[in-house]
């Protein structure tokens, strides 16, 4: 990660301001104007406007955790939702987990069937969050615990921490 941070800050220095954001939403932005902060993270929206998905989960990572930004949980999840809309399993992973947060009994269930779909397209962190859900039978998704323990351990052995942590919190190691 160090030389990837020299590099970007060398690309800052130089006045990519893309660079200067991923910088602050690394940690690394100390010394960083925040208008160029700012610069980077408009460049970000505007590819996701473009279609550029990646972009779409950054710019949604942003504004959920205030990368550059006050954090706006309704442009986070605008942008996530784009990106998932877009075929990125991780912006559905995203998008699904800030429904989650905060989120009203509509929208958890939104993020069940979210969950469920991008598990079935092989996105691991969209798995745990589903065999939890079948495990526990939350969000409107009828209990099925072989299935939710099949599908933590599935995304533990991926590399998935939240099927391991689940499994050692319902104690199914």
């Amino acid at each position: 990660r160090g030389r990837a941070v020299q590099l970007a800050r060398n690309a800052c220095n130089a006045g990519n301001t893309t660079a200067c954001y991923y910088l602050a939403s690394w940690g690394e932005g100390a010394g960083i104007p925040s208008e160029q902060i700012q610069k980077g993270l408009g460049g970000i929206e505007y590819s996701c406007q473009l279609g550029e998905a990646q972009s779409c989960v950054s710019a949604g990572l942003a504004y959920k955790q205030g990368y550059g930004v006050r954090a706006d949980r309704a442009k986070a999840l605008q942008f996530q939702e784009r990106a998932c809309d877009l075929g990125n399993l991780d912006g559905c992973y995203n998008f699904g987990a800030t429904l989650v947060a905060g989120g009203s009994t509509a929208e958890k269930a939104r993020a069940a069937q979210i969950f469920e779909e991008a598990c079935d397209a092989g996105e691991m962190w969209s798995c745990a969050s589903h065999g939890q859900n079948l495990y526990l039978g939350l969000d409107g998704v009828a209990k099925n615990r072989r299935a939710g323990r099949r599908l933590l351990r599935e995304s533990c052995e991926a590399g998935a921490p939240l099927g391991c942590q689940a499994l050692e919190a319902f104690d199914l190691n």
